[in-house]
């Protein structure tokens, strides 16, 4: 029996287009915006690419192209701009979710073929800043900074930001008239300082790593009403040298909602010093804890009644288990949960 191809259809081409479009929906769900991706989001280029009646729902479907993540690529620059400009115009008046990224193996060729950095694709995505709800970038020049820094109060829908590689002098001001904002990521340098601070009353989740303890102290004390703070390689080696006297008034810091804690690389001494009242700390994490830690661990919870449930350390070999149970005290009859990991 002969079977003409033209009569031939698969079962998804029966299905209306309507039901089509929720299908499409559903299935429009990117990587965790905190975890920076190694390959672009594709979805409505790969469903458009299966069949014109495809192309037609996902290229009217604006929710599918709300997710702009781009890796650079300098061998094909020129066509990721052209891309991205369709992509936001195809993305209309949905808030957006941008992440972008810079592979550090081509940051330093890129920054010799490219003297003022992604600039054109900064200004694409500045120009569409009044629809950011979450934004993740690397900002690896002065150049994609300056741009950044003219969104300034023009941010209503921002939620949640993380910005990587900062550059030396930034304003994060331009943060200040966020209030919807309550998730703040900064990866910078030890180095690096801020021009200004912004206010974070609204913050509830902040992530901090490679930054001074200045910065740190600073960004802290801006951020009161955080619930979920991540430390980690925060330089503490000249605390002392940078605080004087009339600086440490205002320490230990107290944080009435932070319920989880993790310190990472970090120095114990200096971390847990900064923290005053933690009355509703129940999630506690330290990573590369070794036997000095220790006698700092067990002040910290003869000062502070915290009820912990939860406690993860990642230790070093000279660590003995039976001493780790000692500190936790009374802690160990409140605990469900406790995680401990050789470096």
């Amino acid at each position: 029996m002969k079977i003409e191809k033209s009569h031939i259809h698969a079962p998804c081409d029966v299905l209306p287009s309507e039901l089509l479009a929720e299908i499409f929906k559903l299935t429009s769900k990117p990587p965790p915006f905190c975890k920076t991706p190694n390959t672009n989001f594709t979805l409505p280029l790969l469903l458009g690419a299966v069949c014109h009646k495809w192309h037609e729902i996902a290229w009217g479907l604006p929710t599918l192209w709300k997710y702009v993540h781009l890796v650079l690529s300098i061998k094909h620059y020129d066509v990721c701009v052209d891309l991205l400009e369709e992509w936001l115009d195809q993305a209309k008046d949905c808030p957006l979710h941008i992440v972008f990224r810079v592979p550090r193996d081509i940051q330093e060729e890129f920054m010799e073929w490219c003297d003022d950095g992604p600039f054109e694709m900064f200004a694409l995505f500045t120009r569409k800043r009044v629809q950011w709800e979450k934004i993740n970038l690397d900002l690896i020049t002065q150049e994609c900074v300056a741009s950044l820094e003219e969104c300034e109060g023009e941010l209503p829908l921002l939620q949640a930001v993380a910005l990587n590689d900062l550059a030396n002098g930034m304003d994060i001001d331009l943060l200040k008239d966020s209030l919807a904002l309550c998730q703040l990521s900064l990866k910078g340098s030890h180095h690096f300082k801020f021009c200004h601070l912004p206010s974070c009353a609204t913050l509830t989740d902040l992530y901090l790593s490679s930054l001074s303890i200045e910065n740190t102290i600073s960004l802290l004390q801006e951020t009161v009403n955080v619930k979920s703070c991540y430390l980690k390689y925060i330089d503490s080696e000249f605390y002392v040298a940078v605080y004087n006297d009339e600086d440490e008034e205002d320490l230990p810091l107290s944080f009435p909602f932070l319920e989880t804690l993790v310190i990472d690389g970090c120095s114990s001494k200096h971390m847990l010093g900064l923290l005053g009242k933690v009355p509703k700390l129940h999630d506690l994490g330290m990573k590369g804890m070794g036997c000095p830690d220790l006698p700092i661990l067990d002040q910290f919870f003869k000062e502070h009644d915290c009820k912990l449930d939860k406690f993860h350390l990642t230790i070093d070999t000279s660590m003995k288990i039976d001493k780790i149970r000692q500190v936790l005290g009374h802690h160990s009859k409140t605990l469900t949960s406790l995680s401990i990991y050789d470096n």
